[in-house]
C-alpha cells in the first residue's frame, strides 16, 4: 500500500480528528484545517492526493474552495461532506465534476469507519482492523474528553439587548468560534453575545445546532 498525503477541511474539529485517526492508523500523512482559508498556504507547500471538504463553513463554503482547486489543477481524489441535506452532496459533486480534474465523490456524516476507508479504494477493513481501528479512536476520545473536562468553562449567553441571559458550558473555543452547551439552545436567536466567566466578551453568530449543543462564529 503506497502512502497517500490527505487533508480534511473540517470546521467540525471533532469529526475531523475522526477522519485523521482513521487514515494514520492506516499509515497514511494526514493534515487536518478548520479554517478553509488556510488550505492556500498548505497546498502550495503540500498537494495532497486525497482531500475532504465540508460544505457549509464559515466565511467560505466548500464549492468555493473547489473552484479554487481547480485553477489550481488538483487532479487527485475530492470528497464533499455534509451531515445537513443528503442531496446537497449531489448537487455539490454535479456543479464542480466538469470543472476539476480531481475524482469527485461524497461522504455523509456522521460516517462509519468503513465508509472512510472506503474513500481509498482499498480492500474492505477485516473485522479485526475494524476492531483495532475503533478501540483506538475510543482510547484517543476516552483521553482528550479527560483533558477537556477539567478545562471547561462556563459562560453567559445574553440576547435581545441584554434583557434576556442564560448559563451555558464552553466544550470547545478557538479564535475563530466555538462549541457551546447552553440551559435551552432551542430558544436562542441567531446572534448572540457570549460572555465568559472572569474572561473575554465575544460577539456570536449560530452556525450549527444540534438538540443540545451549539456552534458558533465570532462576528
Amino acid at each position: 500500500m503506497s502512502v497517500k498525503s490527505i487533508l480534511v477541511v473540517d470546521d467540525d474539529v471533532q469529526f475531523g480528528r475522526l477522519i485523521k485517526r482513521v487514515f494514520t492508523s492506516m499509515g497514511h500523512n494526514v493534515e487536518q484545517l478548520s479554517r478553509p482559508r488556510e488550505i492556500v498556504d498548505y497546498y502550495d507547500n503540500c498537494a495532497p492526493d486525497l482531500i475532504l471538504l465540508d460544505i457549509f463553513m464559515p466565511d467560505v463554503n466548500g464549492v468555493e474552495v473547489a473552484n479554487w482547486l481547480s485553477k489550481k489543477h488538483f487532479n487527485g481524489k475530492l470528497v464533499f461532506m455534509t451531515g445537513y441535506d443528503p442531496s446537497l452532496l449531489s448537487a455539490a459533486q454535479n456543479a464542480i465534476q466538469s470543472r476539476i480534474e480531481a475524482t469527485v465523490a461524497t461522504l455523509e456524516k456522521p460516517a462509519r469507519v468503513d465508509q472512510i476507508r472506503a474513500l481509498l479504494n482499498e480492500q474492505p477493513a477485516s473485522p479485526q482492523d475494524l476492531a483495532r481501528i475503533d478501540e483506538f479512536c475510543e482510547f484517543q476520545d476516552e483521553r482528550r474528553a479527560s483533558a477537556r473536562n477539567k478545562t471547561l468553562r462556563t459562560a453567559t449567553i445574553s440576547y435581545q439587548y441584554d434583557s434576556c441571559t442564560m448559563k451555558c458550558i464552553i466544550l470547545d473555543i478557538s479564535e475563530l468560534g466555538a462549541k457551546l452547551k447552553p440551559t435551552d439552545s432551542m430558544i436562542l436567536p441567531e446572534y448572540f453575545r457570549l460572555k465568559i466567566d472572569y474572561g473575554q466578551s465575544y460577539n456570536c453568530q449560530m452556525v450549527r445546532r444540534t438538540k443540545d449543543q451549539i456552534g458558533v462564529r465570532f462576528v
